[in-house]
């Protein structure tokens, strides 16, 4: 929780409150919801209006409410927490943003007033009623204390903030930002790259953030030019492929910090310094490719990894309902209970009728069930990541060889409540294939990617499809005379053992 978000109370001995979700289903303890107010002190309803007290009053199994449009939370001991109002929530690249959370980050700056709109799909605005106050200053405020997408790619400073007849900020009255323009308006000078580095910097800025013909000042900030989080990341990848680095060597941090186009030419000249010098001449064996393409292949997977992991929660576990309490790792014994079940013929032939008609495989359709499954399960958790084991033999000469190749790899889903069933399928179809087309990759190294974290959650739930109808390669294993052989193999756990 929040410590600076103050709770407004309980609800009085003759009223009642319901919070619920966008769906119209309770939340649990610490979730937001909208508010909805019963009982005594409720209006009738608007005088002549009938299509807004529609709207304004709900009934909820048989008693009516009152909709108030604030987003709260309740919780542990009860007490409710305004979050914010639900018209002044907004969405940039699939998260969920309140408005007013970045006001109230900005206010801590003693700025007078202030107010954050979206403006198109992508940029976040901050309009700030101030006398004198540095752009820079404000921006360095937020990311110190927002995440990252949550930070206004553009402030402008106002000497007052429109308002309307009622004393509020008049939205409509708000001036366009134009992004190159003002960030050019910013700096006393605009300056013009000089190295080759900066040219170089300058031309892949453009190109990320489509500038078209303007040119942009190498003193000019990253957001201030009309950038945001992802295109920044877009952004550090393209300088990644470019000047061959990886995140060890140099992170996105520092160029996080330094946002410029004469800072980012000075770090990427600095990667230069770190290689070593190469010799002028070279013997190339056959060898080699082999081990060229090896490296290609890793770089290419561990970007995929990096990427497909980026701003997900390591650490945090799903919300599953849970029978018994969880033991701490020293405790745990490794044994658990295996609950099954089987599909009856009706249901087979459905299933595998879904297949077909959507030409997919049943590993994919099972794994979508899986992801709608969990969304259910979890009471709405929307960033899904779990975890598959496969064999590890991507290559045809490794299917002969006997050894230990398996490898397990996370399966990620960014679950959108309004995807209908084909979209859902869709997305785990091309998530599932893209991260087994680079399943190669070790969990070690994955893992290393995100050292911060001490233990991966994600790691407690699995998805295993196995089909008794496709004919296992490892049935039979010769050696000389010797022929080796899958059996089954039977043990028993005690209905008493705790799961792992």
């Amino acid at each position: 929780m929040r410590e600076d978000i103050i709770p407004v109370g309980r609800p009085l001995s003759n009223s009642r409150c319901i919070i619920y979700d966008e769906f119209e289903q309770t939340v649990f303890v610490g979730q937001e919801g909208e508010l909805f107010v019963g009982g005594g002190g409720h209006f009738a309803g608007y005088l002549n209006r009938d299509d807004l007290t529609v709207k304004a009053l709900v009934k909820i199994n048989g008693k009516l409410y009152y909709r108030t449009g604030d987003i709260v939370r309740m919780d542990s001991n009860g007490l409710i927490n305004y979050i914010g109002r639900k018209d002044h929530q907004m969405k940039i690249h699939g998260q969920r943003i309140e408005a007013g959370e970045i006001e109230r980050c900005l206010l801590e700056t003693h700025i007078t007033a202030c107010v954050v709109v979206k403006f198109g799909d992508d940029h976040l605005v901050a309009y700030v009623q101030c006398s004198n106050i540095d752009e820079e200053v404000l921006r360095k405020y937020c990311r110190s204390r927002l995440p990252p997408f949550m930070v206004p790619s553009h402030f402008i400073v106002l000497n007052r903030l429109p308002l309307n007849a009622n004393g509020k900020v008049d939205r409509k009255r708000l001036p366009i930002p134009d992004f190159l323009a003002s960030s050019v308006s910013t700096t006393s000078k605009f300056t013009l790259p000089k190295t080759e580095m900066e040219e170089r910097v300058h031309d892949l800025w453009r190109e990320v953030l489509k500038t078209g013909d303007k040119r942009i000042s190498t003193v000019t900030g990253f957001f201030s030019a009309g950038g945001h989080s992802l295109l920044f990341i877009k952004l550090y990848h393209h300088y990644q492929s470019i000047f061959n680095f990886d995140s060890h060597m140099l992170s996105i941090t520092p160029f996080l910090q330094q946002a410029t186009i004469i800072e980012h030419a000075k770090l990427l000249e600095s990667i230069k310094l770190m290689h070593v010098k190469p010799k002028e001449w070279h013997s190339l064996h056959i060898t080699e490719d082999a081990i060229i393409e090896q490296q290609i292949l890793m770089s290419a997977a561990s970007s995929f990894w990096l990427d497909s992991l980026r701003d997900f929660k390591i650490d945090q576990c799903l919300h599953l309902p849970f029978d018994r309490r969880r033991l701490s790792d020293e405790h745990r014994t490794g044994r658990g209970i295996s609950a099954s079940f089987n599909f009856n013929e009706d249901l087979s032939k459905t299933f595998l009728s879904i297949v077909s008609m959507y030409k997919t495989k049943p590993e994919y359709l099972a794994l979508a069930i899986y992801y709608a499954f969990l969304f259910k399960l979890t009471n709405g958790d929307r960033d899904l990541c779990i975890v598959t084991n496969v064999h590890g033999r991507y290559k045809p000469e490794l299917m002969s060889i006997i050894g230990m190749f398996a490898n397990v790899i996370p399966l990620r889903c960014k679950f959108d409540p309004h995807w209908s069933f084909t979209q859902l399928l869709e997305e785990v179809q091309q998530m599932a294939s893209d991260s087994l087309e680079h399943s190669y990759f070790p969990l070690q190294r994955i893992l290393a990617q995100h050292s911060q974290t001490s233990k991966p959650a994600f790691l407690d739930t699995s998805f295993q499809f196995d089909s008794n109808t496709v004919q296992n390669i490892f049935t039979n294993v010769n050696i000389g005379d010797a022929c080796l052989c899958f059996a089954p193999h039977s043990f028993k756990i005690g209905t008493d053992e705790i799961a792992s």
